[in-house]
């Protein structure tokens, strides 16, 4: 087995891999590491990343210019991590073999390791604090203190029947930093990560021991010839050596100890002591003492395992002084959790005794200690009383105290008294490995089993502690002897007495037992001593002068004084950095010391989502011939050249097809331009789909500035698509509804002068894979999946857990039903009402308060507080019509009275009472017509025409308090209009009604002149349509209309005080402006609709200007009720999304099969391996490739992408089309360009017969749209999970798109009945499609070619050298920057017509990326000719996107047509900052602006 080696090389292009070649493996995988956000790659694809030898990995690495820079050596990976702009790969650079245990697993202690730190690309904000987090991290002490096996489980007691990656997390040290492997199934390329010590020994054979053995093995070895007499004619050399290696193996036995320490309570010494929120103890261990001899490949051993660690009860230590000893804090709760801890240690070791040995020093000495151990016997009656165990004990031993008395030989004399009882009870365990000659473990069997655990503490689990647990071994080891047939602690051979030692003295031993067997374990023991003393106090250890008596060539023992005052200095000054340490590499507390880390990952880990083997799957246009693929050139990095389109093109779309589903976040270009940076596109569309024919806007006509070649500009997309929000100043306006499976991007460059030729600059997407906790269980669950009814478990805990959400639902329709019998009740009181009437005894009632729907009948408050709102809008109207004063307010009032007035107890004034309510709910119904969405469609009149969205709206309102009871009302009760229930469920209707509605606001998209009101109320139309964010930018794009002038957020800016002044004087009037009397005295003007009014028309309340971002301003009465009514849509609307939000939270995955494309990559990569002999590979596996369209599926089909599923996840799932498809188009892109050579079909569970087995005609492209024909295979009759196969012939023409049209044979129109009963007549099914052939690396598709010919390299040079036609003159201006109103004002030192545009030059607070400004919105602050007075403010760009730049970078951007040029002089150009990065608008960075026009 060759030896395990990692190579981590760099590149010149800065790039770094992983070329791994396991010890238990043949092959070598070859690992990219991201250079942009730093994730792994690795995909098992054949010649990619996975080759026969690392001579081919590094070959591989060497093509294309990658010249090699450097190559470092380890022997293994310890972790990765990012954090923030760094990726930190530690590695283990020289190991020590310290340790084999049987049959042959190799245990290294690490003795030097490297921390690679490599600056990544992506721009991550991260402090200088956490920066210095990251080195203190990285100094983590690693060496000397830690070991790993490959090959064996070390994190269980020996023998462990476990692999070694199923190992307990208790005792592995590197779980955390393992995670990004895990990312990509590599976890095992990883060592586990163990702290602690890991010794073993050789110890020789006495003779007599070793004569007996001879004796018997040459009797079996006898017998077993005349037995066997075929067997002489073996090879007599290899029998000599064998025997030899047998003899050498015979004649000492194996002594090991190991030591491993649990990391669920690390730290130093007075910062981990007792139990922690883990209930976990401070520097506890797990100790075993394995002894084994092999004798020809049957391998008897015998081990024996115990505890140590610190008081386990709440407790802690506190310094007041450089001297003395540190207090003993016991903590309020001292018990709360124990009974954690015990069950922890009563599950590892079923159910076994356990006695802990309490060495804390007595009362009369340290009462401290005593008082710590009064509560630790009180903690177990409480454990006893919590877990009901019995066989619990503890027995104390003053181990300082009686040393002081009695000497070494006393003390140790007593522990063996003390503890005699339990080491005899606990027995060891033994048993036997057989095994062949290649160490492969046959057989194994446990002859006996230690029978109780003894733990052993004081009060930091070091010096005392380590003693106690050498003497304690050196019984075992006597015992383990004894079970062995070993001598070496009996000369006289007598093995029938268990434990005889324990009545020995010190001496005793030292006379009896063989000085090699003490030497050996006293060097382990001062090793383990110091390894734990440097772990928790970084010194060596205390008080190892009894052990090294017995190795004495190890030297003296450190002076303890000078141990402790070093001690002393390192708890004072190191040991909260040292903590810091401990928890910074397990990843505990991470966001303390990483916080800007987690705000990055706060929507999910960034991810380079573009990597290879991301596809450019149409072909783009190219002024010169390159021979190289579009995705090498425009995604790949180090592409020489510019990509210059040809002449003939407004706009060039890259379509790229991801490696994966992803949701996509951030877009990066990297600008190509000559030195005429026109040729460089200036607008781009942005579209994200699952489906290349299922896809979201994500950009519409995004501005991109001019800069320098190189430049990269990093943009985030809209929250819709990106998952992270904005802050937008009303209400998401994309609604936050991110699908996590996008994997076609689409962008769209245009904006460049006629008869240029477009430089397409360089991209990279972004992303982030999701990973749902709910999902993700179930998948693992499927992976579990060995038959149908496994799966069908699976599916019934989701029915249950529906069916528990059906039951709540009832107990919600009871309370339902109540407010139904209430609104009966109102009924009711309307039909005594006209029992009254009929009594001719109405009372005539004031037409005030009538009109007034301010007294409001307490069964109907929802539906009345909807019509007050219009009902105090006519009434207002009728008043200032009339030169009526009396204000809303006035009529509450006035009808509040009246009712109180004729609260009596008279027939008459109860009869009034009823009326006034009965007359107010019905005028409410009269008004709210719609409250239950009348057919508003089918009214007659103009006014109530059904493009009328204000009547829409009207008749359809209803309280947003009571929406969702409302709704569930109307599925109750089915009251709901059945025209509109009928266009709610028709998608294609409500669009088209939506689209009617929008033309009676904008007839076109030339003629879009919407206001914000307007905005509001076409957004209501569209929920009460039921029609998503996503279908309405569709429907807009497709008439033509630019989606942002439907934004709402758009309108609301804030305008300046002068301009508005100026403007108010402007409309000034001596006039009215509502009822159109004379205005003598004060005139009023209105805030929002600027015009003057009299006293009577101004609203008496101040209110907040929504549009203006005004607070308390004084407005007219109409725009009080204008206002009144934004407030209230745009509270509908939040309340809307809410509960649209709730619904999608709580939507479930309808098929459960859908899981599996969560997740990537599939389980089966992990598995793959390269064969030497292998010349085809599957290419069609997935996620590695994919479905590029939509396909027609029914609806409980699994979906399209199942035809590529590996064959052994799901095996029963399948897809299938609706019922009346008869024909499909499925495109396939592969995972790599290869050539194929046929194409396997396993035939679904439904088989194929003469009516629907199809004929399938196959074709093959590069990209799009051009395919080639190689084949048409007509599907034979097949029995279900049949496989069938079709070789391809003439397919030398590399390709990664496979279109397959599948279409039933021409007789099922006929016989339409199908043999399966489930489904009524043929219909198109398909199971798995494996295509095969010969991957072809990208590199090599054009050969050794140069990438241009000399000639094509002129005519591009020549390109790049057009100047610019144009000159940009910089303005004379004078900036000032009101932070109060993060705004900038640039001020024209000479008034000017003509601007052209601006240059700004973004800046940074200390390079944080969060103080960037993202969002500007521009104006121009316009003057008179004949004064300097602003009088009007025009907005030149609602929003411009500035990109994550590096700070200092120019951008220029030029303002659109229409603005170029007015006929008003520009005094001021006003740059409103919107948002930033991250940070509050405080904390913005303010950037540079120069303004400029253009000259020719």
């Amino acid at each position: 087995m060759r030896e395990t080696q990692h190579l981590i090389i760099e590149t010149s292009n800065g790039s770094f891999f992983i070329v791994s070649s396991l010890s238990r493996r043949k092959d070598t995988q070859l690992i990219t590491i991201e250079r942009y956000t730093g994730q792994l790659i690795y995909n098992a694809q054949p010649n990619i990343d996975l080759f026969h030898s690392t001579q081919d990995a590094l070959k591989y690495i060497s093509k294309g210019k990658k010249n090699i820079k450097s190559v470092t050596r380890c022997n293994a990976i310890i972790g990765y991590q990012v954090i923030g702009p760094f990726a930190y790969l530690i590695i283990v650079t020289k190991v020590s073999l310290d340790l084999i245990l049987p049959p042959n697993h190799k245990v290294y202690t690490i003795k030097e390791t490297e921390t690679i730190k490599i600056t990544l690309g992506y721009p991550s904000k991260i402090t200088k604090a956490e920066i210095k987090n990251c080195d203190l991290m990285s100094e983590f002490q690693l060496k000397n203190l830690h070991f790993y096996c490959e090959t064996y489980d070390l994190t269980r007691p020996f023998p462990s029947t476990h692999s070694q990656q199923d190992y307990t997390e208790e005792f592995v040290w590197n779980e955390h930093l393992t995670e990004s492997f895990k990312k990509i199934r590599m976890r095992s390329w990883c060592c586990v990560l163990l702290q602690g010590v890991a010794q073993g020994r050789n110890i020789n054979c006495s003779e007599r021991d070793v004569e007996l053995l001879e004796k018997s093995i040459k009797s079996l070895s006898s017998s077993s010839s005349n037995n066997n007499t075929d067997n002489h004619t073996n090879d007599n050399n290899k029998e000599n050596n064998n025997d030899k290696q047998a003899k050498q193996n015979y004649q000492y036995i194996n002594l090991c100890i190991i030591c491993r320490k649990s990391c669920l309570n690390p730290g130093t010494r007075y910062f981990a002591r007792g139990l922690n929120d883990k209930s976990s103890p401070g520097n506890e261990y797990e100790v075993e003492q394995v002894l084994w001899r092999n004798i020809e490949g049957n391998i008897t051993f015998s081990s024996y395992v115990w505890r140590r660690g610190t008081v386990p009860i709440h407790w802690s230590s506190q310094i007041n002084s450089a001297v003395q000893d540190a207090n003993i804090v016991i903590s309020e709760k001292p018990y709360e959790n124990i009974d954690i801890y015990y069950k922890r240690l009563i599950d590892r070791y079923n159910q076994s005794p356990i006695t802990i040995i309490n060495l804390l020093r007595a009362k009369e000495v340290h009462p401290e200690e005593a008082n710590l151990t009064f509560h630790f016997k009180e903690s177990l009656k409480v454990v006893k009383k919590l877990i009901a165990i019995d066989q619990l004990e503890m027995l104390e031993f003053d181990w300082h105290t009686i040393h002081k008395v009695e000497g070494v030989d006393g003390a140790v004399k007593k522990l063996w008294e003390l503890s005699s009882p339990k080491i005899r009870n606990n027995g060891v365990s033994t048993g036997i490995l057989r095994v062949t000659s290649n160490n492969a473990i046959v057989d194994m069997k446990l002859w006996k089993k230690q029978n109780g655990i003894i733990r052993v503490n004081c009060a930091d689990s070091l010096d005392r502690t380590n003693l106690v647990c050498f003497f304690i071994s050196i019984q075992v080891i006597a015992e383990q002897c004894r079970q062995l047939g070993v001598s070496l602690c009996d000369p006289n051979g007598d093995f029938s007495e268990s434990y005889k030692s324990l009545d020995y003295s010190l001496q005793q031993v030292r006379d009896t037992f063989d000085p090699n067997i003490l030497l050996k374990l006293a060097e382990i023991y001062v090793n383990v001593g110091d390894v734990c003393a440097k772990l928790y106090t970084n010194t060596v250890a205390m008080h190892t002068s009894p052990m090294r008596e017995f190795a004495q060539h190890l030297g003296a023992a450190p002076n303890n004084t000078k141990l402790i005052v070093e001690r002393r200095i390192q708890n004072v000054l190191k040991d909260k950095v040292r903590q810091q340490q401990y928890e910074m590499f397990l990843g505990l507390n991470f966001s303390k010391y990483f916080p800007s880390h987690l705000l990055n990952t706060k929507h999910g880990e960034i991810r380079y989502v573009s990597n290879y083997p991301t596809y450019i799957f149409k072909s783009i246009p190219k002024e010169v011939s390159y021979n190289i693929t579009e995705e090498r050139a425009l995604i790949r990095s180090n592409f020489p050249y510019h990509w210059v389109c040809q002449r003939d093109y407004d706009f060039v779309e890259v379509q790229i097809y991801l490696p994966f589903f992803c949701r996509v976040t951030e877009l990066a270009l990297t600008i190509r331009r000559g030195l005429n940076d026109n040729t460089s596109p200036s607008k781009m569309d942005v579209f994200v789909g699952t489906h290349l024919d299922n896809m979201v806007m994500g950009f519409q006509e995004l501005n991109i500035p001019r800069c320098e070649d190189l430049t990269k500009l990093l943009y985030t997309l809209p929250p819709q698509i990106s998952g992270i929000p904005e802050n937008c100043t009303l209400y998401d306006f994309e609604v936050n509804n991110v699908s996590p499976i996008m994997r076609v991007v689409r962008v769209v460059f245009y904006g460049i002068p006629p008869c240029t030729c477009m430089t397409i600059p360089q991209i990279q997407v972004f992303g982030v894979q999701d990973r749902y906790t709910q999902p993700r269980e179930f998948y693992l669950e499927l992976l579990k999946v060995s038959s149908q009814q496994e799966v069908k478990q699976v599916l019934d805990t989701l029915e249950r857990q529906q069916l528990e959400k059906s039951k709540k639902k009832a107990l919600e329709i009871k309370a339902l039903e109540k407010e139904v019998l209430k609104e009966e009740e109102a009924e009711k009181n309307i039909s005594m009402v006209n029992e009254l009437l009929k009594d001719e005894t109405a009372i005539e009632f004031s037409p005030t308060i009538i009109d007034s729907s301010s007294s409001v009948s307490d069964f109907d408050k929802s539906s009345n507080a909807s019509s007050t709102r219009t009902t105090t809008r006519r009434t207002s109207i009728q008043s200032n019509n009339m030169h009526s004063s009396t204000s809303q307010l006035d009529l509450q009032s006035a009808a509040t009275s009246t009712l109180n007035n004729n609260n009596n107890n008279s027939i008459v004034a109860q009869k009034e009472a009823l009326y006034s309510n009965a007359v107010l709910t019905s005028l409410t119904k009269k008004q709210m017509s719609g409250f239950i969405f009348d057919d508003y469609f089918e009214q007659p009149s103009q006014e109530d025409s059904p493009h009328n969205l204000e009547l829409f709206l009207e008749k359809s309102k209803f309280s947003s308090d009571n929406y969702n009871t409302y709704t569930k009302l109307l599925e109750i009760t089915n009251e709901q209009d059945e025209t509109l229930k009928t266009i709610r469920n028709d998608k294609n209707l409500a669009l088209e009604k939506y689209l009617e509605i929008v033309k009676t606001k904008a007839q076109s998209p030339s003629l879009c002149s919407l206001t914000f009101t307007d905005t509001l109320e076409l957004e209501l139309a569209r929920l009460k349509l039921f029609i998503s964010s996503s279908d309405r930018d569709k429907t807009l794009l497709n008439n033509g209309y630019k989606v942002d002038r439907f934004d709402p957020n758009n309108y609301v800016y804030s305008r300046d005080p002068k301009v508005e002044k100026s403007i108010r004087n402007k409309l000034q009037s001596s006039t009215c402006h509502l009822c159109k009397t004379g205005i003598k005295l004060r005139k009023h003007s209105c805030r929002y609709c600027r015009h003057s009014f009299c006293k009577n028309c101004i609203s008496k309340n101040t209110c907040d200007i929504i549009e203006f971002n005004w607070k308390n301003s004084t407005v007219c009465i109409e725009c009080f009720t204008t206002i009144e009514k934004q407030k209230e849509a745009i509270e509908e609307i939040q309340k809307q999304l809410d509960e649209d939000k709730t619904k999608s939270q709580q939507h479930s995955f309808e098929n459960i099969s859908r899981l599996f494309t969560e997740l990537y990559p599939p389980i089966s990569q992990s598995r793959k391996k390269m064969d030497k002999h292998e010349k085809e590979t599957i290419l069609s596996e997935f996620p590695s490739s994919g479905i590029l369209s939509s396909v027609e599926t029914s609806s409980s089909s699994s979906p399209i992408e199942m035809i590529l599923f590996p064959p052994d996840i799901l095996p029963k799932e399948f897809w299938y089309s609706t019922n009346d498809t008869k024909e499909v188009t499925i495109i396939i892109v592969l995972q790599a360009y290869a050539r194929l050579s046929k194409i396997v079909l396993l035939v679904d569970p439904l088989g194929y017969n003469e009516d629907d087995a199809p004929k399938m005609e196959i074709s093959i492209a590069e990209r799009l749209p051009t395919f080639q024909s190689v084949g048409l295979w007509e599907i034979p009759i097949s029995k279900p999970n049949d496989t069938i196969e079709y070789k391809l012939l003439n397919t030398t023409t590399p390709c990664r798109l496979v279109q397959l049209k599948l279409k039933l044979p021409d007789n099922n129109l006929q016989n339409d009945n199908l043999q399966n009963n489930t489904l009524q007549k043929a219909i198109l099914h398909l199971g798995r499609v494996l295509i095969y052939g010969q991957v072809v690396n990208e590199e090599n598709l054009y050969g050794t070619i140069p990438i241009l010919s000399s000639q094509h390299q002129l005519k591009l040079e020549e390109i790049l050298k057009t100047k610019l036609s144009i000159q940009r003159t910089q303005l004379k201006t004078d900036s000032k920057y009101i932070k109060e109103f993060n705004t900038l004002d640039v001020t024209l030192l000479q008034a000017s017509n003509i601007v052209s545009g601006f240059r700004i030059n973004v800046t940074r607070n200390q390079d944080n990326i969060s103080t960037q400004v993202k969002h500007i919105r521009v104006s121009f602050m316009l003057s008179d000719d004949n004064s300097n007075e602003l009088n009007s403010q025009i907005v030149v760009e609602n929003r411009i996107i500035i990109p994550k730049v590096e700070t200092g970078t120019s951008l220029i951007y030029e303002f659109s047509t229409p603005h170029q040029k007015i006929n008003v002089p520009i005094k001021i150009v006003r740059f409103e900052f919107l948002s930033t990065y991250g940070s509050h608008l405080n904390e913005l960075s303010c950037p540079q602006v120069f303004l400029f026009t253009n000259t020719l």
